[in-house]
């Protein structure tokens, strides 16, 4: 089966159903097309999948639970693991020693781990190596783990407390004796963060060439599932032209999607608020020779005019403001790409009020074992030109 093939029943029919009742009880729309479901390939079959918690459960790895020991893996019922290249734990020090882990389910206690099996062998190795360049610290914090330069990890730590010089020392030797790509450390209360090499998460782009994502900054799980909602999206776009005037893009984060955008339209304009992501979306675009306007604004606030599509990509929380705007404009379409169906449907009820109608809506597992799904709908003014 390939990365991106249409899936049913099992966990998928169950994503499918959850994503239908937001659409139908929140947005208000009766008449629905058929709902396309996808699941995203890589990663291992096989194994139990319960032997350190959730590494899957929203946007980060972490919001508890078990990992799937037994249960339905997605879509086509295999259990995949390792398939993870970026994760955010939780870590606390504990009478000289630091456990990391995740949240437990439905709880803000961080529930300790030793391994975590869908994560990339690489950072699932890091678990136990954290335990140890961390002991003797005091207090807590949170941190990022992902693979930068190199396929080599990279380590993000917020933290809150204290740390020893033993921890700083151990960076520097990790780093500089080419063990991990970088390290970034960021204490409570500091005016900046303390860097070793290049922190900053690369993988390999839907376009097949090397991504970089500002360090802290939003990426999928996983290349794979980076790469499947970034052509798919790119697919939605096509619908409404091969040769578009405008396309405006909220959202636009380190540029994942933007990369696929750009050779679409005369004009692509970008928008996000986080200034590390703006000057990795330049980058990005300078290294394929693409043309754009790369904006460091707020998505809320951006008027997108006459475009001729609107992607948007918002957190779990949505995109109220930015809807509103939307249905405002004279914007044709919209492509919605959601990691929350009843934020999405929210949105999707503003646009439908304003004259877009739904003509594609489908479903992509990019978290095994957990109920969460990843959406992507199309609307149009009027309902004009269907997605297949």
């Amino acid at each position: 089966m390939r990365s991106d093939a249409p899936v049913g029943g099992g966990a998928a029919g169950a994503r499918r159903a959850i994503v239908e009742d937001a659409l139908r009880r929140v947005a208000g729309v009766e008449v629905l097309p058929e709902i396309v479901m996808r699941e995203v390939g890589g990663g291992r079959a096989g194994g139990d999948a319960g032997a350190g918690g959730d590494a899957g459960a929203g946007g980060d790895a972490g919001a508890g639970g078990d990992a799937g020991a037994g249960g339905d893996a997605g879509g086509s019922g295999r259990a995949r693991l390792g398939y993870r290249t970026r994760a955010r734990l939780n870590a606390r020090a504990l009478r000289g020693r630091v456990e990391v882990g995740f949240r437990a389910a439905g709880s803000r206690e961080m529930a300790a781990i030793e391994r975590c099996v869908v994560l990339e062998p690489e950072l699932d190795a890091l678990i136990g190596e954290l335990q140890e360049l961390l002991a003797g610290a005091g207090g807590g914090g949170e941190i990022s783990l992902a693979l930068g330069a190199g396929g080599l990890p990279i380590v993000d730590v917020l933290w809150r407390g204290e740390l020893p010089a033993s921890v700083w020392s151990g960076l520097d030797a990790r780093v500089s004796e080419g063990r991990w790509a970088g390290a970034r450390v960021t204490m409570d209360g500091a005016a900046a963060p303390a860097t070793f090499g290049d922190p900053r998460p690369v993988f390999e782009g839907a376009d097949g060439r090397a991504v970089v994502v500002a360090a802290g900054g939003f990426a999928q799980p996983s290349e794979d599932a980076a790469t499947v909602l970034a052509r798919r999206t790119a697919d939605l776009v096509r619908v409404s032209g091969d040769s578009l005037g405008a396309i405006v893009e909220l959202y636009a984060g380190s540029g994942t999607l933007s990369i696929l955008l750009a050779p679409l339209a005369k004009k692509l304009t970008t928008v996000e608020s986080h200034e590390e992501a703006v000057r990795a979306a330049k980058e990005n675009f300078e290294a394929r020779g693409l043309v754009g306007k790369i904006v460091c604004g707020d998505a809320e606030a951006h008027d997108p005019g006459r475009a001729d599509v609107v992607v948007l990509d918002p957190p779990r929380a949505g995109a109220r403001e930015a809807a509103k705007r939307i249905a405002e404009s004279a914007a044709r379409a919209v492509v919605y790409v959601a990691c929350d169906p009843v934020t999405m449907a929210r949105d999707v009820a503003t646009l439908v009020a304003a004259g877009f109608a739904i003509t594609h809506v489908e479903t992509i597992e990019i978290f095994p074992q957990t109920s969460h799904v990843e959406t992507l709908v199309r609307l149009a003014r009027g309902g004009a030109k269907s997605a297949g």
